[in-house]
């Protein structure tokens, strides 16, 4: 079996909150590594140079036969993915491959006013001890940033450029689901049904818990943050004692609120959203007129 569905990004718009939900429904298999970026690394230069790059590199599915043996065990699903969010960026080149690989499969596309889609990975990686710079340091940084070979996720500004990638998508496959990271938020027992209507399964279904998975935010407490989410002796220890506990959806929700619980995520500044918003202001609305949603919430400068 290979993948009938992915979820090709964009990366900070809800995508690991979306792979835990779809994860939890009976006739939904998802891949047990959730981004294998298998796509991406038959084109790109690897490991990349960012801080921490090499060591995300790692766990980078590069073989033909590791990726398909990710799917050695749909059982009985009806539909089976992975949610590599890079593949939205790399668009160009992503599309025709997933394309070739996989065939005319459905795509799922999650967007996010690319103001906070920015700001919220910038937040992300200065969490994780990766970012050094101010977010107005690092959007300065950014195009030298790219020359040098960083992954994506360093790139914040040019993530948040969504038309041409979108359009790639629309003009590759036929059945193209996009969905706004404001109605998860909003409403996420209906943005799921939306989901599951897209990839044709029980609509019915309502997954066991839903928060708000993989949250950017400046952690209070980085030595409880620390051990939470990195790899330490002690953990190693009680692993095995843990797992026989709870289920790895539990663990998940466990993990995932206690991080939540400690995040203070400081306040973009207003002239810094103010530069963002005009640089993306052509983009949106190009954006809007293709998708034809109504996206005039993201042209606000608050």
């Amino acid at each position: 079996m290979l993948p009938n569905f992915l979820i090709v990004g964009a990366a900070r718009c809800g995508t690991t909150s979306l792979y835990y939900y779809l994860k939890q429904h009976p006739q939904i298999y998802m891949s047990p590594v959730k981004e294998p970026q298998f796509i991406s690394a038959q084109f790109l230069e690897l490991p990349q140079k960012g801080k921490g790059d090499i060591d995300l590199a790692r766990n980078i599915v590069r073989d033909s036969s590791a990726y398909e043996a990710l799917f050695e065990s749909t059982k009985n699903a009806k539909m089976f993915g992975e949610a590599s969010a890079d593949n939205l960026f790399y668009h160009e080149n992503a599309a025709p491959q997933i394309k070739n690989l996989l065939g005319n499969i459905r795509i799922i596309i999650l967007l996010r006013n690319p103001i906070e889609r920015a700001f919220s990975s910038f937040l992300y990686l200065r969490k994780e001890g990766k970012e050094s710079l101010t977010f107005e340091g690092a959007l300065k940084e950014e195009q030298n940033r790219k020359n040098i070979n960083y992954s994506y996720l360093w790139l914040y500004k040019q993530n948040g450029y969504y038309y041409q990638a979108v359009r790639t998508y629309l003009d590759t496959f036929d059945q193209v689901g996009i969905f706004l990271y404001d109605e998860l938020i909003a409403e996420p027992h209906q943005f799921i049904k939306r989901i599951y209507n897209f990839l044709g399964v029980d609509t019915n279904y309502i997954p066991k818990d839903i928060i708000k998975y993989n949250a950017s935010g400046n952690p209070r407490s980085t030595l409880l943050y620390s051990f939470l989410t990195r790899n330490n002796r002690f953990k190693k220890i009680i692993k095995p004692l843990v797992d026989s506990i709870y289920s790895e959806e539990k663990r998940e929700v466990v993990v995932e609120r206690l991080k939540t619980s400690l995040l203070n995520s400081p306040i973009l500044c207003a002239e810094t959203r103010t530069f963002l918003l005009h640089s993306y202001r052509e983009d949106i609305l190009k954006l809007q007129r293709l998708i034809n949603r109504n996206l005039t919430n993201w042209l606000i400068d608050e």
